[in-house]
């Protein structure tokens, strides 16, 4: 039976719309419509604990003890260890307490566990070393994951504001600052422990306070610009962008030859509203982002930078538009960036590691 005539361009029209709603539909997310994430990883931790990444699992410390969750088991804990202050690298632990120091692996084996002369302020942990500062020596202690003496690299009456290791080689960057002249002057040294010390570099224009290194170069971040210096040449090679006023919330390292550093305007920070943004490249290119209003956290990660809301996520591409997703819980509170694009939050008085889109 043949339809009317009506009725056919009724069930045209239909279909048309149908055509031109579905092409729409796929320009909207092709051009960053909203769409919706869920389901996350859960661990057993509180918000106000620190989660880090340790070797292929997460270390939860709550300040007195650390809890080890390899990657099968978020449930359970492999291993714990009593302890306050620690570092951490890929493979090492290093634990202290006043002038007691220990270095744990992976699995939650001490390879050492001893007392230096003198109260510890920090330690950093490099592939097979660690590094601990003691102020009241004005020293740098360099011990191998056994406690075998490396090196011990005198300091002075200069403070030291921080230190860590790059490269498999084990190579040593220490952060200094001098305050025995009228102007303070951020010193960065570099050193090869036992053997020799590679370099340095000086800044008396302002205050370094991030170290980022990368392909044979670290950037030294600081209130006036990002520096970046060759560890090859020990040359300054470049000094840009001026970053007064801005604050460093985040790093990436986006490929074999690029970083991406994240800052907000001072005085904002990850969880303040940071709305307006500029992100520093690699090559020492700047470009200033705007997130919508909302957001209580901003990332940097290997394609692009992410804007978290309570119930959004926001992605700028380092190409392209923003693309927005919707959560299907909200967020209460906000953690630190893990490797791989994820983040640990808070939400339905849990704490989850959410995959960043």
């Amino acid at each position: 039976m043949r339809l009317p005539r009506f009725a056919r361009l009724a069930i045209f029209a239909v279909v048309v719309l149908l055509i031109i709603g579905g092409i729409a539909f796929g320009l909207y997310a092709l051009l960053g419509g909203s769409r919706q994430i869920g389901a996350t990883d859960r661990i057993q931790a509180e918000l106000t604990e620190t989660v880090v990444p340790f070797a292929d699992g997460y270390l939860v410390s709550n300040g007195m003890a650390f809890r080890f969750y390899g990657p099968g088991n978020k449930a359970e804990a492999a291993w714990s260890y009593t302890g306050k202050d620690f570092s951490v690298s890929d493979k090492l632990l290093a634990v202290w307490q006043d002038s007691s120091l220990a270095v744990l692996n992976a699995k939650g084996e001490v390879s050492f566990n001893g007392s230096l002369e003198g109260p510890i302020e920090f330690a950093r942990c490099g592939k097979e070393a660690v590094a601990a500062y003691l102020p009241g020596s004005g020293s740098m202690r360099v011990l191998s994951r056994e406690g075998g003496e490396l090196d011990t690299i005198q300091t002075g009456a200069m403070s030291v504001l921080d230190a860590g290791f790059y490269s498999d080689q084990d190579l040593l960057w220490i952060l200094l600052l001098n305050t025995s002249s009228t102007q303070p002057t951020t010193l960065l040294r570099t050193y090869q422990p036992g053997k020799a010390e590679l370099g340095g570099q000086s800044f008396d224009d302002q205050l370094i306070y991030s170290i980022v290194y990368n392909d044979n170069k670290l950037y030294a971040v600081g209130t006036g610009n990002v520096s970046i210096v060759s560890l090859a040449s020990n040359e300054l090679l470049d000094k840009k962008p001026m970053t007064f006023g801005w604050q460093l919330i985040d790093k990436e390292i986006i490929s074999g030859n690029d970083v991406g550093l994240l800052f907000t305007l001072s005085g904002e920070s990850a969880s303040a509203s940071p709305e307006r943004l500029m992100l520093v490249r690699g090559d020492g290119s700047e470009r200033q982002l705007h997130l919508p209003p909302g957001c209580i956290a901003a990332f940097v990660g290997a394609k692009g930078v992410w804007g978290v809301a309570p119930q959004k996520v926001y992605f700028l591409p380092f190409t392209g538009n923003m693309s927005e997703y919707e959560l299907d819980f909200t967020i209460s509170g906000i953690g630190s960036k893990l490797p791989g694009g994820k983040v640990i939050l808070r939400a339905d008085n849990e704490t989850k590691i959410l995959t960043l889109p």
